[in-house]
């Protein structure tokens, strides 16, 4: 790697707090997104990461690294309500577990707010959308 290929790295969220775990990681053209998680102590927009610090529209990809909320609650969000069009991996156990936890989630959220933060029509396009990968399987972005 030569001086001037720099790796830039920004938490949008979780850099001091726990929740809304979301790390944008920049390597010359290539923009991935690790985690897309919400903050447990907030409802609607203010609970997402700062995602307002990048242009989501060349973000390659989104890695999910498990399926807890704080890590993968937002995941609807950025693919159905944003200009988002990259890829979505995580491996099959996240996947599957991730979908039960995001139903309950939505309910949840949907009850005690006066708009819908993402529907569950929403939750069923993420999920689709989600690649599947396995331990220790190697992936070109």
């Amino acid at each position: 790697m030569f001086l001037d290929e720099d790796i830039k790295i920004t938490p949008l969220g979780a850099g001091n707090e726990v929740g809304r775990s979301c790390i944008h990681i920049a390597y010359k053209e290539t923009s991935i997104l690790l985690d897309c998680g919400v903050h447990p102590a907030y409802t609607g927009l203010s609970s997402l990461p700062f995602i307002d610090k990048i242009d989501l529209s060349k973000v390659s990809a989104i890695l999910i690294t498990h399926f807890h909320l704080d890590h993968a609650g937002g995941l609807p969000f950025f693919t159905e309500k944003t200009n988002f069009r990259g890829k979505v991996y995580a491996t099959h156990p996240t996947k599957v577990i991730l979908k039960y936890l995001l139903n309950d989630y939505i309910r949840i959220i949907n009850a005690s707010s006066d708009t819908d933060f993402y529907t569950e029509r929403d939750l069923k396009s993420c999920i689709d959308k989600i690649i599947p990968i396995d331990y220790h399987q190697e992936i070109d972005i």
